[in-house]
């Protein structure tokens, strides 16, 4: 099922610059987990006013952002918020 998810993800077709997104991943992950307004800010400040790269950044951190969540809630789910 994660393979499916995974093909999903909208990844950019230029290596290079899948990995420059995973560095960046890498660097702000706990930020981006905790509220995904800080992908917008982190888009800007690191691509400016290239709109098309922040977008790509943007919709590719969302993605693995959500597919990472999904994964720790599946390994260990919290039902904290049913009582």
């Amino acid at each position: 099922m994660m393979r499916k998810y995974k093909d999903m993800i909208d990844t950019p077709d230029n290596e290079e610059e899948k990995e420059e997104f995973d560095k960046v991943y890498d660097k702000y992950k706990d930020m981006f987990k905790t509220d995904t307004f800080f992908i917008g800010v982190i888009s800007r400040k690191v691509y400016g006013k290239n709109k098309k790269k922040r977008v790509r950044f943007g919709n590719y951190m969302m993605d693995r952002t959500l597919l990472e969540l999904y994964k720790e809630v599946k390994e260990k789910p919290n039902l904290e918020y049913l009582k």
